[in-house]
């Protein structure tokens, strides 16, 4: 007799080997098979369907399950789903070899049905359930399967639950599979018959008339790297994409669809989206922000982003303040100082006292992020739950963010939290409701950030956060109706004016360091004798040296308030830029109601600030830095040469740039022999005079796997220096040490 499982058990057999329960069937049902056979006899409990199912054929790849009505001489079906599931297992990631197809045909029209392994009904089995196509082999009938079965890889591929590309493609996805499988399974006729039957055949997604197979599909198809590109788009998603647990957390848009599938060929694959799909603005909208949310899907793009510190010009207030003053080493000033080791403290802390923290900026700004950085110790002390709220008079707040039961699990630890907000604010407000027990509260930092897309026709204008400061200001101060701070309000009908003499400059100071290509100004409302004629536009480092990047004569303003772009030949980043005025229209006083600066859309190979440098070593080879192993090697751009001495500590290595430059990168090529002796920990330190040093970045237990190994590292670090210095605290153990390359980097 047969025995029903468990309830929780899906599949049931007979106990015997009695058949006569399945009078007529043959002895398949017979209990001869091995341990791990699959089911010879189970009941349906899967998308409405209950019936009995037997099981006609199997192998390490397929079962072949056939309902009481089907002809079980029909044999074609077992040699074709083995052959396309294994073509599935070898070209799919996440189905293994050990899980088999479960492959169900019935006599009468069901509506077909994939399951995976996340599916609790098919006992998580991989399986396709559907009616027989045909009892002779037939392309309707192996096209069929093959449709079923590309709906089951999409859904199940790289081990996560979900098509998120469905809402964009419908089932266009299946002709792209079967035309892959077939010329797989070495049925080029039939491949063929597939492309000749849908290469003319249009959809009415994303937009009317598309032509998924002939102008997506295939040309990506036979471009690229056939059904290799298809297994990368799910690859592409399941490292990158939102999920939760073991499910896409939501469908993709079109810009995240393209930035996905141009991950899976490795290039930009926007042109020819515009090309098969057309293209809409809320559709480039939708690809920028897929390359802001999604930057590590590895193909070349421009940067679409930009995080703004909106702390760098902000003013602190906190209702209560550490006993010793704002201004002490534990006060309210230590929250914006951009030092993650200083902290902010005070006593007395419960949420009755209903402290907050304030940051109020110099103009209204969109925050749509923040981070806090835990302080150096006592976790109890930490921030735990709080509101976060923007107003624009200092009274009236709206919250923005709420956060409950936060923790930091490690000290001095940044974290970033996002808020959903495009409204701009002049006050920014944090209230902490509650800490982790303590009577002590206590945070190292609290940083207002703005992140912003930048669109290449757009581009991004750094003047936002700029400090504006002039060589004559206007006799009421920066402050006054026409002083300086007027030059960058973002408002061209206020107007700064003051007095005028040849070599008048005004300067904005930036965050961090900029490449500048583009600059407007914007002239006065009256008094065209006023205007800019003959000027200078400079960048700088450090306010002393300057690089002169355009000359400007005899320029006209035709009108007033009238703003003109301007366009110089720039490729270096400068955190300083300044616009000295030769002359004006002839008058003794000099008007403009606008100056902006624009960041270049041109992406910028990485300065390597190595070349012309000084390299010196306190430690060199015997034969001398000019040596065939002496310092000199360290910066002569050959990772086939290399610096070698005879020390196991107490070494540095110092290069003198030509000019100061911001260094927030380096890299180091390891030597070609001899692991033992690569760098192991070290320090990189920077300076302005040779003497006090600054330590920017330390690095411990580095490994080098290969020789001749170049490693990048990327440093927090906004301030140019002249000399950088890489102090060896350790290498890997032997009693010399040796690298091919250092390299100093801005990327």
């Amino acid at each position: 007799m047969c025995l029903l499982f468990v309830a929780t058990t899906l599949f049931y057999s007979c106990s015997t080997d009695d058949s006569s329960f399945a009078d007529g069937l043959p002895d398949s049902v017979i209990n001869n098979d091995p341990a791990d056979a699959p089911p010879r006899v189970f009941e349906e409990s899967w998308n409405g369907h209950n019936q009995v199912l037997y099981r006609e054929f199997f192998d390490s790849n397929t079962a072949v399950y056939y309902d009481e009505e089907v002809n079980r001489e029909v044999l074609w079906t077992r040699n074709f789903t083995s052959d396309a599931w294994e073509h599935v297992q070898r070209n799919y990631d996440n189905f293994d070899d050990e899980d088999i197809l479960y492959s169900v045909f019935h006599s009468e029209n069901v509506e077909a049905f994939s399951g995976n392994i996340f599916d609790e009904s098919t006992q998580n089995n991989f399986l396709i359930d559907l009616t027989l196509p045909g009892e002779e082999f037939s392309s309707a009938g192996t096209d069929a399967i093959l449709k079923i079965l590309s709906e089951l890889v999409e859904t199940s591929a790289f081990g996560v639950d979900g098509s998120p590309a469905s809402a964009i493609w419908k089932d266009a996805w299946s002709e792209i599979f079967i035309y892959d499988t077939y010329l797989e399974l070495g049925m080029e006729e039939e491949a063929q018959r597939i492309y000749d039957a849908v290469l003319e055949s249009s959809q009415s997604y994303p937009v009317a008339d598309t032509y998924w197979f002939r102008d997506w599909f295939y040309p990506i198809y036979n471009t690229y790297a056939g059904g290799v590109t298809l297994n990368n788009f799910y690859r592409s998603l399941s490292d990158n994409f939102s999920r939760q647990g073991d499910a896409y957390e939501r469908d993709l848009n079109m810009g995240e669809f393209v930035h996905f599938f141009s991950g899976a060929v490795g290039e930009d694959l926007q042109i020819m989206a515009e090309e098969a799909f057309g293209w809409s603005d809320d559709w480039q909208q939708d690809l920028l922000q897929a390359r802001t949310d999604f930057p590590n899907v590895d193909y070349p793009f421009e940067p679409t982003s930009e995080l703004i510190d909106l702390s760098l010009n902000a003013t602190i207030t906190v209702s209560k303040d550490n006993d010793s003053g704002p201004e002490s080493n534990e006060g309210s000033l230590k929250l914006i100082d951009n030092n993650l080791n200083s902290k902010f403290l005070i006593g007395g802390f419960s949420p009755n006292i209903n402290f907050w923290m304030q940051q109020e900026l110099g103009e209204s700004q969109v925050a749509n992020r923040y981070s806090i950085t835990s302080g150096n110790d006592a976790p109890d002390r930490d921030a735990k739950s709080w509101e976060f709220l923007g107003s624009n008079d200092g009274e009236n707040w709206l919250v923005l963010d709420t956060r409950t039961d936060e923790t930091f699990g490690e000290r001095n630890q940044t974290r970033d939290f996002t808020v959903s907000n495009d409204q701009a604010y002049k006050f920014y407000r944090i209230n902490i409701t509650a800490n982790n027990g303590g009577n002590l509260l206590q945070i190292s930092e609290w940083r207002v950030l703005s992140l912003q897309l930048i669109d290449p026709s757009n581009p991004a204008d750094v003047t936002t956060t700029a400090v504006i400061s002039v060589s004559n200001d206007n006799i009421n101060g920066a402050q006054g109706s026409e002083g300086s701070s007027k030059l960058i309000d973002g408002d061209t009908n206020s107007k700064f004016l003051a007095g005028f003499s040849s070599g008048f400059w005004m300067q904005q100071e930036l965050s961090q360091a900029k490449v500048i290509d583009k600059f407007t100004l914007t002239s006065g409302n009256d008094a065209p004798d006023r205007d800019a004629v003959d000027w200078v536009f400079s960048g700088s480092n450090d306010g002393n040296s300057w690089s002169d990047l355009g000359s400007f004569t005899n320029e006209v303003f035709s009108d007033r308030n009238e703003t003109r772009e301007f366009t110089i030949s720039n490729s270096n980043a400068f955190v300083y830029y300044r616009i000295t005025i030769t002359a004006n229209n002839g008058s003794d006083a000099i008007q403009i109601s606008e100056w902006r600066l624009k960041e270049s859309d041109v992406i910028i190979t990485p300065q390597d600030f190595s070349s012309g440098a000084i390299i010196s070593v306190n430690h060199d080879n015997p034969g001398g830095a000019g040596s065939p192993e002496g310092s000199q090697k360290l910066i002569d751009m050959d990772v086939n040469t290399k610096f070698l001495v005879s020390v196991s500590q107490d070494l540095w290595m110092q290069q003198e740039l030509t000019q100061i430059s911001i260094v927030n990168a380096y890299s180091i090529t390891s030597g070609g022999d001899a692991p033992d002796r690569d760098l192991k920990h070290w320090t990189l330190s920077g300076s302005n005079d040779g003497n006090a040093w600054d330590v920017l970045d330390e690095r411990n237990d580095e490994i080098f796997s290969g020789r001749n190994e170049t490693r990048q590292f990327e440093i927090s670090n906004s301030t140019a220096y002249k000399y950088y210095r890489l102090t060896m605290i350790s290498n890997n153990g032997s009693d010399g040490t040796q690298l091919s390359e250092w390299r100093l980097l801005n990327i």
